[in-house]
């Protein structure tokens, strides 16, 4: 079909599609449908506890040996990214080669060449070299239910790095949610102490455990207690973590959702303000001009490539700025100098003085500090510094990114319809459903 489309022989190997159904055999004895019970919404919005298909890997660590030896490689970091989207809730697996890209285009904000074709074409941090080793439909983000899925998934045989979204860290981790007191994954700061720019104390799964313990106790007894006086712990922790572990050293900063987050937050707040104080549109129709165009249909966001965009163009927004406002088109230029210093796959240059001189540039505007600024003032530098004592490489917050786990939404979207797809309730769904995940991960092998 490709070679029709382009009319080019050359558009795909010869034989390509056999060889990715031949990867899939193989894969095939990895992988089986469970049927588990999941809490979901009815159709009046109440919840109701109903039983579903999902596919699962049988042996994690199994299964990553085999990963390794078909792709050659002596020591590897395994990274799990966690997701819901596309209808689906996801497990994802990298298996990604110790070596650490040496190229200044791995940075996100610098304009990166095309690929080359043939030979290791796609990196292993990327979402083509992506495999889902866990996969159920129209399962909601919430903590049994994700206590059902881990249970199912049994990664504890495993060391591994989780990349997820801020809402799956704090569920994963027993926490309440980022609109609570305590909002943050990685300390016990709380929301007065973060703008306050206040550290907190790192959370240990131990803490977390003992915290939630009391909790529990706690209303059992009958007393009248609130998450926020255990520091928002009010669950068991959902990975098996040993007590002293740190859970910065268990679940990497989000590097997509800090990039979205802190750059979304600047921009808005610019806007606003000078819609209010000056009733301008100065920033939305500059935007509009350099062609970064809000995605309507998620609510008219910001994403990724006009992040970057909007970065990479931070000192001309500026300019173009009256001078009470020009202050914030600076400090989205500092921000990008973050950026391009460690959130590629590589450190580049001194990241903490450039998260430095964001901070101090931020502190000159009248804007709050959210848990995902607070993330990248205290955490990143933490977390790059933990990476560089532990491998002696100085590795990028890209090397554990969650965003070629929110890239799979659409990648396996095309797969699932491209003559998988069927209602969950026909009897055939399980069989096709393994089908497809055994044949997406024989194209990603």
């Amino acid at each position: 079909m490709l070679r029709q489309a382009t009319g080019n022989r050359l558009a795909i190997q010869p034989g390509l599609e056999k060889a990715i159904a031949e990867r899939g055999r193989r894969l095939a004895p990895f992988f089986e449908t469970r049927r588990r019970t999941f809490k979901v919404r009815d159709e009046k919005g109440k919840m109701e506890t109903v039983e579903k298909d999902i596919v699962v890997v049988k042996d994690p660590k199994e299964f990553v040996n085999y990963v390794k030896e078909e792709r050659g490689k002596e020591s590897v970091r395994v990274k799990v990214g966690i997701d819901g989207g596309g209808g689906f809730l996801k497990a994802c697996m990298g298996v990604i080669s110790d070596e650490v890209p040496r190229s200044p285009t791995s940075s996100p904000v610098a304009k990166k060449p095309p690929a080359p074709i043939g030979g290791e074409r796609f990196k292993d941090t990327g979402v083509k070299k992506l495999m889902i080793v866990g996969i159920g439909q129209g399962i909601p983000e919430n903590h049994e239910n994700m206590r059902t899925f881990m249970t199912e998934l049994q990664l504890g045989s495993l060391s591994f790095c989780l990349a997820t979204d801020l809402k799956l860290s704090n569920i994963l981790a027993g926490l309440m949610s980022h609109a609570s007191s305590y909002p943050c994954t990685w300390c016990q700061a709380s929301k007065s102490d973060i703008q306050q720019d206040i550290p907190g104390c790192l959370r240990t799964f131990g803490s977390i455990r003992e915290l939630a313990r009391q909790y529990k106790k706690a209303l059992a007894e009958g007393k009248r207690v609130g998450g926020q006086q255990f520091f928002g712990c009010v669950e068991m922790p959902l990975l098996e973590n040993p007590d002293e572990d740190e859970v910065l050293d268990a679940i990497a900063p989000p590097e997509l959702h800090l990039l979205l987050g802190v750059v979304a937050k600047l921009f808005d707040e610019l806007t606003d303000r000078m819609q209010k104080e000056l009733g301008s549109t100065a920033p939305a129709d500059w935007a509009r001009h350099q062609n970064i165009m809000r995605e309507h249909y998620r609510g008219g966001t910001l994403e990724g490539n006009q992040c970057r965009q909007l970065l990479r163009k931070s000192l001309d927004l500026a300019r173009n700025l009256p001078d009470k406002f020009k202050a914030f088109g600076i400090v989205l230029h500092r921000f990008s100098e973050v950026v391009t210093s460690c959130f590629g796959t590589e450190v580049v240059g001194n990241p903490e003085e450039k998260i430095n001189d964001f901070k101090q540039a931020y502190f000159s505007l009248p804007v709050s500090i959210t848990p995902k600024v607070h993330c990248v003032f205290d955490h990143v530098p933490q977390w790059l510094h933990r990476q560089q004592a532990r491998s002696g490489r100085k590795v990028g917050l890209g090397f554990a990114t969650e965003q070629a786990s929110e890239a799979v939404h659409r990648d396996f979207k095309q797969k699932w319809e491209g003559g998988f797809k069927i209602g969950e309730t026909r009897d055939q769904y399980k069989e096709r459903l393994l089908r497809c995940v055994v044949r997406y991960n024989g194209g990603h092998l």
